[in-house]
């Protein structure tokens, strides 16, 4: 029999911690596993949904790297195909690694991936308006739209950005809302 080691971060636990920011096709972990029969090779896989399909998000390598998809992308405020909970968001991987004795023997475990939040800056649509000299003060000029999908941060606040507009500019304006 081949018993399960566990992978990087927590081993006892079987859970690899990655950032929701992680890039597309990056090693994320490492399986180990044991086998008390000697000089034996061990070869890995996944049994999961989540390591199958056109939608995988997950792969596990022959070698026990556990990689994020090629065009995956993890996303925590999401759940996708994983699962929430209060502690936040994970995916189940049931894995196997076989070796090559004869017969070859196979064991099976799950692996938890906990996906960590990242703080996101929100998207601002980018507008232009063209206003005539002889507008009123006080009118309604333009509407600026804005989303977050950042949970801790879900209302995105409106400033005009001294930086990249004159003091003096800046001052003939007023943001409400």
């Amino acid at each position: 029999s081949i018993s399960f080691v566990g992978g990087t971060a927590d081993s006892a636990k079987r859970t690899i911690e990655v950032a929701e920011s992680v890039a597309s096709g990056a090693t994320i972990g490492r399986l180990v596993a044991s086998d008390p029969d000697a000089n034996q090779v061990l070869m890995y896989g996944c049994a999961s949904s989540s390591c199958s399909g056109s939608s995988a998000l997950f792969t596990v390598e022959a070698n026990g790297d556990v990689m994020l998809n090629g065009d995956a992308r993890l996303d925590y405020e999401s759940s996708g195909h994983g699962w929430r909970l209060s502690t936040g968001l994970y995916h189940t991987l049931t894995v196997n690694v076989t070796d090559d004795g004869t017969p070859p023997r196979t064991s099976m475990n799950s692996v938890h991936i906990s996906v960590t939040d990242v703080e996101e800056s929100p998207t601002v649509a980018d507008v232009t308006v063209s206003i005539r000299e002889d507008t009123r003060i006080g009118s309604y000029v333009a509407t600026v739209w804005a989303s977050s999908n950042d949970w801790k941060n879900p209302t995105p606040i409106f400033v005009i950005d001294t930086t990249k507009t004159s003091d003096a500019d800046a001052a003939l304006f007023v943001l409400d809302g």
